[in-house]
């Protein structure tokens, strides 16, 4: 009886176990399913499928690219959403 009891207790947390590690891999898989995104504002040009497409290869990731025309419409973007652009392209030049 006792060894049935202690057989019972051991099965009983190797599938609590086994579940445990079950739950964390299924949601491991799916956070590593989301492929982390590079969001760039910048004029056209700057960001040419020719390099943009061997970055998202190499590092696994999406690059969302915002095109703008002037300054001002760069100023106006980044202002209007700080928190979504990684990297702000901008002319200095006169």
């Amino acid at each position: 009886m006792l060894r049935s009891r202690k057989s019972i207790s051991l099965i009983a947390v190797v599938a609590t176990i086994v579940l445990f590690c079950g739950l964390v891999l299924i949601a491991s898989g799916k956070r590593a399913a989301e492929k982390p995104t590079l969001s760039i504002v910048c004029f056209q040009g700057y960001a040419e499928p020719s390099w943009v497409e061997p970055f998202e290869e190499k590092y696994d990731c999406e690059v969302k690219v915002t095109y703008i025309g002037t300054v001002d419409e760069c100023f106006t973007k980044t202002k209007a959403a700080p928190e979504e652009y990684n990297i702000v392209s901008n002319y200095t030049g006169n």
